[in-house]
């Protein structure tokens, strides 16, 4: 299954058999790069982790949600193991990233997976008999001979990137294939080993706007800039931000459109321009 995912962690490979699990993890190191090994445990063992993605306020949480606490790696997602043991189903509320996780809870046997609010990264899971099949691409499960893979057209010729007509909905995402679940986004989906039970914690949603606005047209642009350069910050590691720490380079790539602009101008960091004088093909 981690060779099926292997482009998206090329700098490391672990897989850990613990009695009935075994999380496999291919690491992509930005963060920590020489002491933040995956799978994370806890100090007592009791919770194994993997993580794919970063915690852009994990100094923050360091100091207000886990002060006693000693972390042994640098690894961002490390701050994700004490929160579960202190704050249980609790843990992701006050974390800001993207993330898809798979936490083994050895005491209650249980596997938990998690995605962040806006399930910017994916997470997959499938139940083969009596086993459970999870990971970021459905092609690592499929790797599984007996994952289900039947295309279920209906669901899939509905999407809205398919149709002309997108529209909002309520709708949960789906993956387009019978039998394989998305952990949706915002939530916590717990899986009991021992009975095989399966249940849902929602730990953010997204909040409700009754249209009645109490700011100006003035005060929104105010507001709206002010928070798209603080997500700038704490994202790219920019002086004044507390958060995220990355040890390697970080480009950008941007089309020169306004929503491309907007992001590079508020980042504050400097940079360069390359141009190309003939056309190229970009294969990805």
């Amino acid at each position: 299954m981690t060779h099926a995912v292997g482009h998206r962690g090329p700098d490391g490979e672990k897989t850990m058999v613990d009695g009935p699990v075994g999380p496999a993890f291919r690491r992509l190191a930005l963060v920590g790069p020489d002491n933040g090994a995956q799978p994370l445990l806890s100090d007592d063992g009791s919770v194994v982790l993997i993580a794919n993605g970063e915690v852009y306020n994990h100094r923050d949480l360091e100091k207000s949600r886990i002060p006693d606490v000693a972390l042994r790696t640098r690894s961002d997602c490390g701050v994700l193991t004490h929160l579960y043991v202190r704050e249980g189903r609790h843990f992701l509320d006050h974390v800001a990233g993207v993330f898809a996780i798979a936490l083994w809870d050895r005491k209650r046997r249980t596997l938990v997976l998690a995605r962040d609010r806006f399930g910017i990264k994916p997470l997959y899971y499938a139940r083969v008999g009596d086993q459970v099949v999870f990971g970021s691409e459905i092609k690592a499960l499929f790797q599984h001979p007996e994952c289900p893979r039947a295309v279920d057209w209906d669901v899939a010729l509905g999407e809205q990137t398919l149709t002309v007509a997108p529209y909002l909905s309520q709708e949960p995402a789906t993956s387009w294939f019978r039998g394989v679940e998305m952990v949706p986004a915002g939530a916590i989906v717990t899986i009991d080993l021992t009975s095989g039970s399966t249940t849902r914690h929602d730990y953010w949603k997204l909040p409700d706007f009754d249209g009645q606005a109490s700011l100006s047209d003035e005060e929104f642009v105010t507001a709206y800039r002010e928070l798209l350069a603080e997500s700038v910050r704490d994202c790219a590691n920019i002086e004044g931000s507390s958060r995220i720490i990355t040890q390697t380079a970080v480009a950008k790539c941007v089309s020169g459109r306004v929503m491309s602009l907007g992001p590079v101008s508020g980042s504050g960091n400097s940079g360069y321009t390359v141009a190309v004088s003939d056309p190229v093909t970009i294969s990805c």
